[in-house]
């Protein structure tokens, strides 16, 4: 859900750029012409380019939009105007000492907690761009990651300069163009370095107007908008998930409308002033008020012959639980594979029984039963109707399995299916 409301933030603040709609300067006619030249270019490069070419959409279209702004200028507008804001100097030293008002606590502390949030959403979807397996979050890497973020603007505290943030625009663009290599982003890393180095260079970038910006942000911002939805698909999702995951996001883009109508105390204000913060403090509200009393144990008694009742119950328990999608198919296809093995085990007139398990890392499943022993050693036969096939794909589904017998006939079968 942050990744997803990440991109919705990162594309309405690239659309207010392209159209000037803000408290900055309205858009001429000219910028606006460059930046529906760079949106139309990114676009036409990444549908039709070639696949060497697609990787470098955003860098085409900004520059194309650049060259059209800078024609244009030449040709209709003023361009000393236009470049007046280039311009280079030499720092003094020494920087001014850094200080740190008492008065400004909670506030640093709202946005400490945003740029966090942040982060790890950021860390997240790029884990998900890394491995085309992924199935959660490696939070030791996100953990790693995030402490890095903060150092970052510890550093930047000392020496007296703004802090640093993961960027929702950068992981956007990895995901548009594919470019994953550590070697890039270690590359991009020391040219930021060489240029905060540099006097006065941001004023080259400050140049570029804010319209052909605002295009490539609205173009990564679908990219990371587009995963977030992905990672809320993999997930199954019950009346009450889509109560938490809608509330957070309508009044995410409410925030902005509320500012200057609600009357809040100064840390209440300080809150409003970042949607995502509000967003989450929704949904984790939400959350531990919807989700009291459902147990992470659930069973089922089961009579054989009823082969819908078994993946049926484990799909219900899943949407409970927030399972992942695949996990709970897997689960699934070894009840349904049992449940046609069911009659030849189960003691005729007697019920088996079900219990589920669920944690992050897999869901347990245990079988119980009064009757014959299942053989789930050897290999299927499949010109023998003696179940080895059914066998054979239960071993297939789950990622262990083992079996005990008491001595008075009772079979219990335990498997586990891994979500790691």
């Amino acid at each position: 859900m942050v990744v997803s409301l990440l991109g919705i933030a990162l594309g309405v603040f690239g659309l207010k750029l392209m159209i000037g709609a803000g408290p900055s300067e309205p858009v001429g006619a000219n910028e606006l012409a460059a930046a529906a030249m760079t949106l139309a270019t990114i676009i036409g490069v990444a549908i039709w380019g070639t696949p060497g070419l697609r990787s470098l959409a955003v860098l085409v279209g900004v520059a194309s939009g650049c060259a059209a702004y800078v024609g244009l200028e030449l040709a209709l507008g003023d361009m000393g105007v236009a470049t007046r804001d280039i311009a280079f100097a030499v720092p003094a030293w020494p920087l001014a000492a850094p200080s740190f008002p008492l008065e400004f606590l909670p506030g640093f502390l709202i946005g400490a907690l945003a740029c966090f949030v942040r982060a790890m959403a950021a860390l997240t979807v790029s884990q998900q761009l890394a491995d085309p397996n992924w199935k959660a979050p490696d939070y030791k890497a996100i953990r790693a990651g995030t402490l890095a973020d903060g150092l970052g603007c510890v550093v930047a505290g000392i020496v007296g300069v703004l802090g640093t943030n993961t960027y929702a625009g950068s992981v956007g663009l990895a995901a548009a163009n594919g470019v994953l290599a550590r070697r890039v982003g270690i590359a991009a890393g020391i040219g930021w370095i060489v240029l905060g180095l540099t006097p006065r260079a941001a004023s080259v970038l400050y140049a570029i107007p804010a319209g052909i910006l605002g295009a490539a942000c609205f173009y990564s911002a679908t990219c990371t908008t587009k995963t977030g939805i992905a990672m809320l698909a993999q997930r199954l999702v019950d009346a009450r998930r889509t109560l938490i995951i809608g509330s957070a996001i309508v009044i995410s883009g409410l925030v902005p409308d509320l500012r200057g109508h609600v009357d809040l105390p100064s840390l209440g204000q300080q809150v409003m002033n970042s949607p995502l913060v509000v967003a989450m403090l929704v949904a984790l509200a939400l959350n531990a008020v919807l989700r009291l009393g459902i147990p992470k144990d659930a069973s089922l008694r089961w009579r054989p012959g009823k082969a819908g009742e078994l993946t049926e119950f484990a799909e219900t328990q899943g949407r409970a639980w927030g399972a992942r999608v695949d996990l709970i198919n897997r689960a699934g296809n070894f009840l349904e594979e049992f449940a046609a093995l069911a009659p030849r085990l189960v003691q005729p007139g007697s019920e088996a029984g079900l219990a589920l398990r669920y944690d992050e890392a897999g869901l347990q499943i245990e079988l119980s039963w009064q009757g014959e022993r299942l053989n789930i050693e050897g290999s299927a036969n499949l010109d023998a109707d003696d179940g080895s096939l059914q066998v054979t794909l239960m071993r297939h589904w789950a990622d262990e399995i083992n079996l005990s017998s008491d001595d008075d006939g009772r079979q219990t079968l335990v498997a586990y299916v891994d979500d790691r």
